[in-house]
């Protein structure tokens, strides 16, 4: 299943799907995927049908199940998706016999959304005591600074258990300071016109996000305690940075404005985020800023 920016990119591939094949095969998601996309997302804006964790205990014991998965040592967690889904579909009209695939992976290719970006934002709506804690946060930034009107450019820093993943699996390494520096940089220069600027820093080690940019008199940092209050707090920005991860991928999506996220060319795996996985349409706000 994942954490929580995995369960929003499995839930929202499932919409894709759904869009696509609802007249002749159910597409579900899961108890758990459900249960961790509401915690961000209001549930009355959930569209999918969600299948029960005893349902699936069932199905399993009575072998109406089958489980297919991924090739993990690739990073390929989407090519076999549509292919179960038309063996699906061919079985049943063949036997009759209704079956349940349990369809695993990561989803990591996100340009499959590229035609159901507004299917996706209808369904992921976030729930209001999250927007409001979101809202009060940035209210007394404009009240701290003395500014009517600001720019909020949210910034999240990926590190903690993905610093030693990415050594390991992509053998490379996340965005170092000098990415976070160039990123900002880039929109100090192109939006110079705009109202003040204010970077909003999320990250799961702020220690080190406040060592590398406390010196910025344009930056703060959250103070909030749960990570989906920082989902919800990027998401309220106007524009992102991102470094690496699904979770960075969501809060720079939900916040639809322009995105910078780094170019790493040096990786034996396409990391989440890269022009290969987004591809050519859809993201057209998205900006690779090459690193060193």
């Amino acid at each position: 299943m994942g954490r929580l920016g995995n369960c929003f990119s499995s839930y929202a591939t499932a919409i894709t799907f759904n869009a696509n094949h609802s007249h002749e095969a159910t597409i579900a998601v899961s108890q758990n995927i459900f249960k961790a996309v509401s915690r961000v997302m209001d549930k009355s804006h959930l569209t999918l049908p969600v299948v029960g964790n005893e349902l699936l205990l069932d199905v399993i014991d009575m072998g109406l199940s089958e489980v297919v998965r991924p090739d993990y040592f690739k990073d390929d967690h989407v090519s076999h998706l549509q292919p179960t889904i038309n063996r699906a579909i061919d079985e049943y009209k063949k036997t009759g016999q209704e079956k349940v695939y349990l369809l695993e992976g990561y989803p990591n290719k996100m340009k499959m959304l590229a035609d159901y970006h507004q299917t996706v934002r209808n369904n992921f709506n976030i729930r209001s005591d999250l927007q409001a804690k979101a809202k009060s946060f940035l209210d007394g930034v404009r009240r701290t600074r003395g500014y009517d009107d600001v720019t909020f450019i949210g910034v999240h820093i990926r590190r903690g258990d993905y610093v030693n993943f990415m050594e390991k699996f992509h053998h490379c390494s996340v965005p170092n300071p000098s990415y976070y520096h160039a990123a900002l940089d880039h929109y100090r220069h192109t939006l110079h016109t705009a109202p003040p600027l204010v970077f909003v820093v999320c990250s799961d080690d702020l220690t080190h996000a406040r060592l590398h940019l406390a010196n910025h008199t344009d930056v703060v940092f959250s103070d909030l305690t749960e990570p989906e209050e920082d989902l919800a707090l990027l998401a309220a920005c106007s524009h992102s940075v991102m470094t690496v991860g699904s979770f960075g991928f969501w809060a720079s999506y939900l916040a639809g404005g322009r995105v910078v996220y780094p170019l790493l060319s040096n990786c034996t795996h396409t990391p989440y985020v890269h022009p290969h996985s987004l591809g050519t349409r859809g993201y057209l706000n998205w900006l690779p800023l090459p690193v060193n």
